[in-house]
């Protein structure tokens, strides 16, 4: 697996933070603010729209307009080939996200070379 061991600050009210990408399961947003969840189990709110980090951190992939993923990270995943539905991802921490229709291609795209797709 590819792992990102990029070191990167960013700043949030004023507070310099150290991110390092290997250490990111997923960050979720909350209209302009961001929240990022570690694999030791914290999850940490910034200031900053998932946009920002997905063009900071372009190996974090985009699953829904919601969500960006690190894709080491993933345990399972569910993207049916049917063509109106979405799917999900279970990340190693069990969380539970959703894929949504518009992306499910380019995530099965994305994840075909690491690990087996589950039809439904």
């Amino acid at each position: 697996s590819n792992h990102v061991f990029y070191m990167s600050s960013i700043h949030a009210a004023g507070v310099r933070h150290q991110l390092c990408l290997d250490k990111i399961i997923a960050i979720t947003a909350s209209i302009n603010y961001s929240y990022i969840h570690y694999t030791n189990g914290t999850t940490q709110l910034h200031s900053r729209t998932l946009k920002w980090f997905s063009d900071q951190f372009p190996s974090l992939i985009r699953i829904h307009k919601a969500s960006l993923i690190n894709t080491a990270q993933i345990y399972h995943y569910h993207l049916p080939a049917i063509k109106n539905s979405g799917g999900y991802v279970i990340m190693k921490n069990n969380m539970r996200l959703d894929v949504s229709r518009r992306l499910k291609v380019k995530v099965r795209n994305h994840l075909q070379p690491q690990s087996t797709v589950v039809y439904a």
